[in-house]
């Protein structure tokens, strides 16, 4: 008898060791290749079957394949990527949608071609091997981030209402379209990196009116769909703490608040968890990173420059610059999210997408063939007949990918040892990772790759001599009232009443602009702001802003520089040699009118300095 105590005694010693290691997701190393990787396990989830969402935007593949880009097992072996990425503990996967991402003559922006038609492909492919998918409404023709969310050019005219209108139906056109291909959507986004301003139009009373268009056609659509809204720069605590707070208080119906997490942009982990902790237990929300990369290497792949590297200036490479500095960023982000669980049966941390793991070109090509590439299929960021839509793409032309080195592909195909990351993270509930039994037979395509014997383009690409990222800041625009407090305390987890004032807080916490070399190498597709200035002039934070003097309108980069007390919106028009346009600005943030309207009751006013 005393011995079986005993025995009882051992097992109930080992399993107060073992179970909470099973929750934690103790540091138990594993040996990948090139790479040593951990568990990390979520407690018990009510998303996604109970599993953390493990996903991956490949919003690009279908283009890159038709341009001629291989993907391959561990062996070197062609085989369907979207096999892959399951074999290595991907479950969901993320899909950008664009309205009509080409002009009158059909020809493509670029950036993967991505309207409807292309999203349904990958949300079918996906669901052939389990997968579901996360589909992400721009509501725009071509790139909407941080510095520019330009509407549709069919809605360009289109009031406030209208826009509204437009926005229901095509989300719900969209979803239709793609669930009747066969897909399995999970998720879906209205917006993408939404700082402030959606389709052409800025202000929180804005925003939230044309989010919840996109809501009601989801919640129509299918109520067991997940609604996320996406923000970004969550280094500026209290802007998008205050984001978060203004949906609250404009009764927005959604599920998820996403933002995205570069850490050699957006600040610490420690601060990323302050955020989304205090977001989550605010308002009851799930949260994820909706975008994640970090590079692997510093070397090129198709001759397009990169937007980060070792070398790159106005960054803070957190981790090295190696396979296993992906994982060791990945397993930060991810372990931040497990540890900020549900308060009352509600929100908490449920996963993260890396951005664009498979962006890869076409290897071993002169760069005429490879812009021939990027033009005929759209494989890269942007294509010359992206220039009538975007400025950026106006202004540089053609170009690439500047996240190749950021891939958890190698530039041949082959799986990095970093993208077996995720067969570690599971929930508490789950088994340790086994490789799946796959049913589904492999998706082959038929568009053969392009031969070298297409026509070269008779224009080169820009020359590529820096790698410095463009600036994401995308403070609000300031006012006279006296700013919140711009603690990064997570609020209380009583739940916070609707914030009554919309003056957005002041961000002084945004770090100031050390360089002033501007680049001269097309930006890469997330944030693509290119701001020229006085070399005198130190700015601190950046936005694309509109301004009028008389009847000159001007649609030109600026940025904020402080004169004494006061901030000061300053625009080098590079048109007109060293003179530097600076103007006074003082706005009410919710008003509809654009930024270069003037206020006849005098809420608004400009004034011009010289």
């Amino acid at each position: 008898m005393k011995h079986n105590k005993l025995k009882v005694y051992a097992f109930a010693l080992i399993l107060s060791v073992l179970i909470p290691i099973a929750f934690k997701g103790f540091d138990i190393r594993f040996n990948v290749g090139a790479v040593t990787l951990s568990e990390v396990v979520f407690p018990q989830l009510n998303v996604n079957g109970g599993s953390p969402i493990k996903g991956v935007d490949i919003s690009s593949i279908i283009a890159i394949e038709k341009a001629g880009v291989v993907f391959r097992d561990t062996n070197g072996v062609p085989q369907d990527i979207f096999l892959t990425l399951k074999q290595n503990g991907i479950n969901y996967i993320r899909a950008r949608v664009w309205n009509d991402p080409k002009d009158a003559s059909g020809k493509t922006y670029g950036g993967g071609n991505n309207d409807a038609v292309v999203a349904a492909e990958i949300g079918k492919r996906a669901a052939q091997y389990g997968m579901k998918l996360l589909v992400d409404f721009h509501y725009s023709d071509f790139w909407a981030d941080p510095g520019k969310q330009n509407p549709p050019k069919a809605w360009k005219s289109f009031t406030l209402l209208q826009k509204e209108n437009a926005i229901y139906s095509f989300t719900l056109d969209t979803l239709k379209t793609i669930n009747d291909a066969g897909a399995d959507i999970g998720m879906v986004q209205v917006g993408n990196e939404t700082n402030y301003s959606m389709c052409g139009l800025s202000g929180m009373n804005n925003l939230a009116a044309m989010m919840k268009a996109g809501s009601r056609a989801v919640r129509e659509f299918d109520e067991s769909i997940l609604i996320a809204v996406h923000f970004t720069d969550p280094q500026n605590t209290s802007t998008i703490t205050w984001y978060a707070s203004e949906l609250n208080r404009l009764s927005l119906d959604y599920d998820v608040f996403m933002t995205s997490y570069y850490s050699f942009w957006h600040g610490t982990i420690a601060n990323l968890k302050s955020v989304l902790s205090g977001i989550s237990s605010s308002y009851g929300k799930y949260v994820m990173v909706a975008e994640m990369s970090h590079p692997y290497t510093n070397t090129g792949g198709d001759g397009f420059g990169h937007a980060v590297t070792a070398s790159s200036s106005g960054v803070t490479m957190r981790y090295s610059v190696s396979e296993q500095g992906q994982v060791d960023m990945m397993k930060d982000v991810y372990s931040v999210l497990a540890e900020i669980t549900a308060t009352g049966g509600k929100g908490g941390g449920i996963g993260a997408f890396y951005w664009e793991p498979a962006w890869l070109g076409v290897m071993g090509l002169n760069s005429q063939q490879r812009i021939s590439l990027w033009e005929s299929y759209g494989s890269g960021w942007a294509t010359k007949w992206a220039g009538e839509f975007d400025d950026e793409a106006r202004q540089y032309g053609t170009g690439g990918s500047s996240y190749q080195n950021q891939a958890l592909f190698a530039y041949n195909g082959r799986p990095l040892d970093s993208l077996s990351f995720f067969k570690y993270v599971r929930s508490v509930n789950e088994p340790i990772w086994t490789d799946p039994v796959i049913t589904t037979p492999p998706v082959t395509t038929t568009t053969p790759p392009v031969t070298t014997t297409t026509p070269p383009v008779t224009t080169t690409p820009p020359p590529v001599t820096t790698t410095t990222p463009p600036v994401t800041t995308t403070t609000p625009p300031v006012t006279t009232t006296t700013p919140p407090v711009t603690t990064t305390t997570p609020p209380v987890t009583t739940t916070t009443p609707p914030v009554t004032t919309t003056t957005p807080p002041v961000t002084t916490t945004t770090p100031p602009v050390t360089t002033t070399t501007p680049p001269v190498m097309p930006p890469p597709p997330l944030h693509p702001n290119i701001i020229f200035f006085n070399d005198t002039i130190k700015p601190i934070c950046t936005r694309g802003l509109y301004f009028q003097q008389g009847d000159y309108n001007w649609q030109l980069p600026a940025f904020i520089i402080r004169s004494g007390g006061e901030l000061i919106f300053a625009v080098n028009d590079k048109s007109i040699p060293n003179i530097v346009k600076r103007m006074v600005i003082n706005f009410d943030v919710d008003k509809n009118e654009p930024f270069n309207t003037l206020d006849a009751a005098g809420k608004e006013y400009i004034s011009q300095e010289q």
